[in-house]
């Protein structure tokens, strides 16, 4: 059995590739394996694999886009079950794809990686849309059908709108947030969802694991280095809270809260000296 920090190696390896080269769903594998190293990650991909065969009957590639997108939705969706989970939504399982595979519920970004992974095998052009508050895909052929696979629906611009002025963001943004997204943006968005989901339950160990999954792809993401100095501070590693905040500020001296993190620099050598 790998242990986490092989699991960590191999994310890693995965993310140092060129951005066509990565591979979602094993990326996302591999952060579930950090998470619960027994995970089978071949018995996953075989799960992917056989779904994709069975859409090969229902999913007629040479239709026209739109019955193709349905067709997507009424397999994954109705037949095969995989939909969000409404009624447990901050369970952090549903986040992490092999529990997703082996219960079929998730949340939207979740549940978006089994679309895309039956798409691509199909050979459809399948894009994630990392969509304010809800993560959507799109399907593109002749034109872009946007799908909402947490409720296994296509979606229409009014849709969007809608769920775009939901999260609190002009109409006028929609274009904007209807861009396709990065395999890496995606990676990051879940690493955030799995990292505030933590944080909000005091869990700074597992925060803390996510957070730092982040900075190795974005290094200087400000608020995650923040929040590494904030966690670590919670976790009482606090020369290591220290330099984390030291080096957020010297790369943003002028944030308005700038005043507050040397304040709380002071209380944590404090800390540190009554430690030693």
């Amino acid at each position: 059995m790998l242990s986490t920090e092989d699991y960590r190696q191999r994310f890693i390896n995965e993310m140092s590739r060129k951005e066509s080269e990565i591979d979602l769903i094993e990326a996302t594998l591999l952060i579930a394996g950090e998470h619960n190293p027994t995970i089978d990650i071949p018995s996953c991909r075989s799960q992917i694999t056989r779904l994709a065969e069975g859409a090969r009957f229902c999913v007629h590639t040479n239709a026209p886009i739109e019955e193709i997108a349905a067709e997507l939705c009424k397999y994954l969706y109705q037949n095969q079950g995989f939909k969000g989970n409404a009624d447990d939504y901050d369970n952090p399982d549903n986040s992490f794809l092999d529990k997703v595979l082996e219960s079929h519920k998730g949340i939207p970004i979740s549940i978006a990686i089994i679309y895309m992974g039956v798409g691509h095998a199909l050979g459809l052009k399948v894009k994630g849309i990392s969509f304010p508050g809800h993560f959507l895909i799109k399907i593109i052929g002749e034109r872009e059908i946007i799908i909402d696979p947490f409720h296994g629906k296509i979606n229409s611009r009014r849709d969007c709108i809608t769920l775009l002025r939901n999260a609190g963001e002009p109409a006028e943004r929609l274009e904007h947030y209807l861009k396709a997204a990065s395999n890496k943006e995606i990676i990051l968005r879940i690493l955030n969802n799995l990292k505030l989901h933590y944080l909000s339950h005091q869990n700074f160990t597992e925060s803390l694991t996510y957070c730092e999954r982040r900075l190795l792809l974005e290094p200087e993401s400000l608020q995650d280095v923040l929040d590494r100095g904030l966690i670590l501070e919670q976790l009482e590693c606090f020369q290591s809270a220290i330099s984390q905040l030291e080096h957020f500020l010297s790369v943003a001296p002028d944030v308005s809260f700038a005043p507050s993190i040397r304040t709380k620099i002071e209380k944590l050598r404090t800390n540190a000296s009554q430690l030693q």
